[in-house]
């Protein structure tokens, strides 16, 4: 296999969250930004880099604080035709500079590895990629995930935000739960939902087919048996049955146009967890699903990101 890749230099943050977004809805394999090697953190950081106290993780704390990103890449299989409107919307709507080139499937693999690592939610589970997977061990507390082609890793502040919310749901007390990962990418939140709640039923919907494959993939990373999950592509999913508790990490339109959709798969009582919102879209958010019958309970903010957890309380809401 074969991938194209889109570099960027020096951008702005505010850049490259719009470039994010425009990556995920045409379906990119993974990004990447800051990828310095050792001479580029010696420019960009001075003498303090040459430094014994110049810990990685106060650079990682200097990128992060920093208004611009650094050597920046978006990553698209060059077996699909996604990165056209991507290009497009880079050059003429943003305006940007930017390289392409042609990257091997073995360079790619060894490329993106080093961006990956365990992560830690705290006083619940760590997400693991899968090449640290011990080889017939599946850790009740941790999720194996194949990074790059589904979003969803864990290193998004969205995912992270969603995973952290569903703690704040109220543990039901009988029965067992239907939960919906709507917009599923990797199905890491469908995952992390059967980690919490062992005898939950999940569907994971996508309207990328390759996502579904990485969902998959994923769920048999993580578990012998899949008999409790169904992969349901967006075109043959109908709100049908109601759900105890819905994710929807997905961007701020297409929550938009999905609110009758996603209002009409949860139930009376359940909750909704939504993200792939910049913080100042919260409130245009929570305007839009006001005439949806929910219930604020919860608004989180991370870096630039906003999440929030949503209560039905009641059945109306058919819009």
């Amino acid at each position: 296999m074969e991938y194209l890749v889109v570099e960027f230099g020096k951008i702005t943050r505010e850049s490259w969250d719009l470039i994010q977004n425009m990556a995920e809805a045409q379906g990119a394999t993974g990004v990447i930004e800051n990828d310095l090697n050792e001479e580029e953190i010696d420019q960009l950081f001075g003498e303090k880099a040459m430094t014994s106290s110049f810990e990685s993780n106060l650079m990682i704390d200097e990128l992060e604080s920093s208004d611009s990103i650094f050597n920046a890449k978006v990553i698209f299989d060059k077996s699909s035709d996604h990165s056209n409107a991507f290009i497009e919307y880079v050059k003429n709507e943003l305006m940007l500079p930017f390289n392409l080139r042609n990257l091997a499937d073995c360079d790619w693999n060894n490329d993106w590895k080093k961006h990956y690592s365990k992560i830690e939610i705290p006083n619940f589970l760590t997400i693991v990629p899968e090449w640290e997977k011990i080889e017939g061990q599946i850790h009740p507390r941790e999720i194996y995930i194949k990074p790059g082609q589904g979003f969803g890793t864990g290193t998004h502040e969205t995912t992270r935000m969603c995973i952290e919310l569903l703690l704040d749901v109220k543990e039901p007390t009988t029965g067992k739960i239907n939960f919906l990962d709507f917009g599923c990418g990797s199905g890491i939140l469908g995952i992390a939902a059967k980690k919490r709640y062992q005898e939950a039923l999940i569907d994971f919907m996508d309207i990328d087919e390759n996502a579904l494959d990485n969902c998959l993939y994923n769920l048999n990373l993580n578990y012998q048996s899949v008999d409790w999950s169904k992969v349901i592509l967006r075109n043959d999913f109908y709100p049908i049955k109601k759900y105890e508790i819905v994710f929807a990490n997905i961007l701020l339109n297409t929550l938009t146009e999905e609110k009758s959709t996603i209002n009409n798969c949860l139930a009376a009582g359940g909750y909704l967890i939504v993200s792939g919102l910049l913080a100042d879209q919260m409130d245009v958010l929570i305007e839009e699903y006001s005439v949806c019958n929910l219930s604020l309970i919860k608004k989180r903010v991370l870096g630039d990101w906003g999440a929030i957890l949503f209560k039905k309380v009641g059945d109306e809401g058919n819009f």
